[in-house]
């Protein structure tokens, strides 16, 4: 009779295997007599477990233990609460159950604003499995966040002796659930991210955050594929006194240790502190260890990133600095060894420094201290590369580095003023921008054989300036054109008052022409704001004097060209205009003074300033700006600048005039 029982017992539950549940146990667990608990107490089916974990993690037990079994624990995703240790008997497998995490961001264990938490393996360990072949295929929506283990604002967590596999994301990921919340005091020791998807663990917001003696491990599927990936999605996350150590990563499709600390917006700076200690990268495809410092002008975060007694072997790319700022942090390098890397292009040196398109700052602040490059071949071990972008120089970097190559040992000392002596900045000495909302700004002349709406087109986001009396019906035209292959339907066509008020004027349809109208409520300066994605708007007609400003950021061009008007007021003793384009993309730039004459003309160029110091008297007024495609590059993506003049560049030959 017993035996019946327990087998229709088995069966109620819909269990494969042959294991019931303790419900006694199970009563003791919830009235708080046992404090330790077995998630096989409540039951176990090899097929999905899900409740019975879930049940037990929610119970008042303070340590829940699962129990290792005939086969792995198969489950969904599984949320842990806080006062909670999870213990995982050696050689369990907790693994997401097949064909389902459909959702993007659905992980195996995810941890929500909570606090006083373990997870960790006995013995040998244990492991946690996803399906990452199975999350590449037409059956799911492509996506990068199905982790193993998410980490979201929670304080107080240990995670340790476990293995992370095959997630569709991350191993581990670090992060936030509530913003402004980052995790704080996290220790991840003796874990495994073997073969996950993105990286095998992202850090996005950590304040009190030790990494130590793990492995991360073939990393392949979507970039960027690290082993360790430091990366704020925003510039106020924080990493404090995060620190990794005795780490190894190896076998990586893309960087073993790096660092994107870009973030993507706003203007509160915070400190970063990051240490890497006693590390390895070997075998990584990227860089073994590399830092991609700030992009806006406003990223101004202070601290410190160290790389200390670490090595670099094998890897395809060596070590790369690039973007990082001279009143940002300091970048220290001591003791860190690079061997035998970046054999592909023996060309380059494995040790690198750059200044990007997109680095707004003046580049520096590395400290080399004990740097050591044993090397194949003999070629310089530190390169500073400038690509021919908005480079202003690079500052203070400075340390020893020793070469190794056939037999020979060399140190080289750079001093505290080799940067700047080898590297200076490309725009030097040149003026401020003019700030557009400092200048009253009134109808001007319409001037004869002016050139009326230029190829023009802005990329992304496109403001479009009308000026306008009080009562006046103003019409314009709008193209939404397309760049390359990329797709489009409508954009949104917002007017913007002089006083700030914004209205919605209709859509523009995609690779036509629109036209709009609106009554001028007031007198002053309109703002047409368009925004194309990824492709482009240009202004066709107006009826009102239209111009584009340069101010408060520079004008985002692509392909097109044509000429336009500008205006240097008299009294102007110096002013320049800075164009920049994308690598391999150029420009063919002529400037025309008011008497027609050409001033300066290039062709085929990526990156070219023209600075116009001690203007005469006659040469104030009208002049012209003509961008064409170049003769043996291709024109796209151009930026332009206008420096100690008013920012404006007239769209339709009728020039606004302003005072200040």
């Amino acid at each position: 009779m017993k035996r019946l029982g327990k087998i229709f017992l088995v069966l109620a539950m819909g269990c494969v295997a042959a294991w019931a549940a303790a419900p006694e146990k199970v009563r003791q667990v919830e009235e708080g007599l046992l404090t330790e608990a077995h998630v096989s107490w409540w039951g176990y089916d090899g097929e999905d477990s899900t409740s019975f974990i879930q049940a037990a993690l929610n119970s008042p037990a303070r340590k829940v233990v699962l129990d290792k079994m005939d086969g792995p624990w198969m489950t969904l995703p599984l949320s842990m609460p806080s006062d909670k240790e999870l213990v995982l008997e050696q050689g369990v497998e907790l693994v997401a159950k097949r064909g389902a995490y459909k959702e993007l961001g659905e992980c195996l264990i995810t941890l929500r604003s909570v606090r006083n938490v373990v997870i960790r393996g006995e013995g040998d360990g244990a492991t946690l499995r996803m399906w990452k072949a199975d999350y590449h295929t037409d059956a799911y929506k492509k996506g990068e966040w199905r982790h193993a283990l998410s980490i979201l604002s929670s304080n107080n967590v240990y995670v340790d002796n476990l293995t992370m596999k095959e997630s569709g994301g991350d191993g581990i990921y670090i992060g936030v659930y509530k913003k402004g919340e980052p995790s704080n005091n996290v220790v991840v020791r003796r874990v495994t991210c073997d073969g996950n998807n993105r990286q095998g663990i992202s850090v996005i917001t950590a304040v009190n955050l030790l990494i130590e003696d793990c492995r991360l491990i073939n990393t392949s599927g979507t970039a960027p594929m690290a082993g360790i990936d430091f990366e704020p999605n925003f510039i106020e996350e924080p990493m404090l006194n995060c620190v990794v150590r005795n780490c190894i990563a190896e076998n990586n499709d893309g960087g073993g240790f790096v660092m994107y600390a870009h973030g993507n917006g706003g203007d509160n700076g915070r400190t970063l502190e990051v240490t890497l200690d006693n590390c390895i990268s070997r075998n990584d495809k990227g860089y073994g260890f590399s830092y991609f410092g700030g992009r806006l002008v406003g990223d101004e975060r202070k601290g410190g990133i160290t790389w200390r007694n670490c090595l670099v072997e094998n890897s395809q790319s060596g070590v790369l600095i690039a973007d990082c700022y001279l009143e940002g942090p300091c970048i220290r390098v001591e003791n860190l060894t690079i061997r035998s890397s970046h054999q592909k292009k023996l060309e380059e040196s494995p040790l690198k420094i750059t200044a990007t398109r997109f680095n707004k700052h003046k580049t520096g602040n590395v400290h080399f201290s004990g740097v050591r490059i044993e090397d194949s071949v003999e070629r310089p071990p530190l390169t500073a590369i400038v690509l021919p972008f908005e480079f202003h120089g690079f500052h203070r970097i400075f340390g020893d580095i020793t070469v190794v190559w056939d037999g020979q040992e060399k140190r080289e000392e750079l001093p505290t003023d080799w940067a700047e002596t080898h590297y200076p900045s490309i725009f030097e000495d040149t003026p401020e921008v003019v700030a557009l909302d400092r200048l009253t700004i009134k109808k001007g002349p319409a001037l004869a054989g002016a050139p009326s709406f230029p190829a023009y087109q802005q990329r992304g986001l496109g403001r479009y300036h009308i000026l306008a009396e009080a009562g006046d019906n103003v019409e314009f035209a709008l193209l939404f054109g397309q760049l390359g292959r990329y797709t489009g339907d409508k954009a949104k066509v917002e007017v913007a008052s002089p006083s700030g008020k914004t209205s919605v004027v209709g859509d523009v349809e995609f690779q036509k022409t629109t036209a709009f109208r609106f009554v001028a409520e007031e007198s002053g300066v309109y703002q047409v704001i368009v925004n194309a994605g990824t492709n482009w708007t240009r202004m066709e007609a107006c009826s009102h004097p239209a111009f584009l400003a340069t101010w408060p950021q520079e004008l985002n061009f692509v392909v097109g060209g044509g000429e336009c008007v500008f205006h240097v007021p008299s009294g102007c003793q110096e002013f320049a205009l800075r164009f920049v384009g994308d690598l391999n993309e150029g420009m063919k730039l002529t400037l025309f003074a008011p008497d027609g004459r050409i001033v300066e003309e290039v062709d085929d160029t990526i990156a070219k300033q023209f600075t116009i110091k001690n203007v005469a008297a006659a040469d104030t007024g009208y002049w012209r700006l003509r961008i064409a495609k170049p003769k043996n590059m291709v024109i796209e993506d151009h930026k332009v600048t206008i420096f100690g003049i008013p920012p404006i560049l007239s769209l339709n030959g009728q020039m606004p005039l302003y005072t200040e």
